[in-house]
């Protein structure tokens, strides 16, 4: 029994732990993807494009040469965010409030629901980190900023915020320069961004595929209510607040009133 017992401890003591090497980057914390460095610092696999030093996805080049997985939806182009899908088509984690379809960015939810990290000015607010623990209004600095003298906005292109002439325009012949292009290359007058799935309707998807009238958005949550939610889960009728009022106006709290008066009345 003792010669098996040395074996094993023999064994134990030539089989060191393997100890994974930091990326080459002197203030870099990640771990050797290959050739010294992460993949953000030129480690690992390469895009086989001549010149291209971005790593390489499946298929042996970079996204932008191709390379990675593409969404299974038909004539889809774009790349497979979970589920062999783009978001558009069904891919990747969905936000888990029950009326939303947007994506998860972080904690199981869309921005708009609390997901993904928030700006950290002492002030409260509600905004997404955008680098640095701040919004870009209050600072953060994972966007340029616009270069137009006075703006504190996002770059959104060529070094100017939107309102400045930077982003992507419509590309209507008759459309105004300055709108900006809110998909498919138009802005949202000349057909730009998502429509409503219903065949004879041409407004603006307003959330899980639908407008309003055609029960896209967030309802009021009043039991048998499918009003729009006006703020706060409830429409205006049962209390809900207006965009064009603060919480605390007067007209926010009479669909709520008159609902508690209804209920306590003999």
């Amino acid at each position: 029994g003792a010669p098996a017992e040395e074996e094993e401890v023999v064994a134990a003591v030539a089989t060191p732990k393997r100890i994974r090497r930091k990326c080459g980057d002197p203030i870099c914390e990640k771990f050797d993807a290959g050739r010294g460095f992460c993949v953000a610092h030129g480690g690992g696999r390469q895009c086989a494009t001549p010149g291209c030093t971005t790593s390489a996805k499946d298929g042996g080049s970079c996204k932008a040469h191709g390379g990675g997985r593409r969404c299974s939806g038909p004539d889809c182009k774009k790349f497979d965010q979970g589920g062999g899908f783009c978001v558009a088509h069904g891919g990747g984690k969905r936000c888990t409030d029950p009326s939303c379809g947007k994506y998860d960015v972080g904690g199981g939810f869309c921005r708009n629901h609390g997901g993904g990290k928030r700006c950290t000015y002492p002030g409260g607010c509600p905004k997404g980190d955008s680098g640095g623990g701040f919004c870009v209004a209050h600072g953060g600095e994972k966007r340029k900023r616009c270069t137009h003298p006075g703006c504190d906005k996002g770059d959104q292109g060529g070094g100017l915020c939107v309102a400045h002439g930077g982003g992507k325009r419509c590309t209507h012949p008759s459309c105004n320069s300055s709108k900006g292009d809110e998909g498919g290359g138009f802005c949202r007058a000349h057909g730009g961004g998502k429509r409503c799935s219903d065949p004879s309707c041409e407004k603006r998807d307003q959330g899980g595929g639908y407008c309003i009238t055609h029960g896209g958005g967030k309802r009021c949550t009043h039991a048998s209510c499918e009003n729009r939610d006006a703020g706060g889960g409830f429409c205006k009728a049962h209390g809900g607040r207006s965009l064009s009022h603060p919480p605390n106006h007067p007209s926010s709290h009479i669909g709520l009133l008159a609902e508690i008066c209804r209920t306590i009345t003999p």
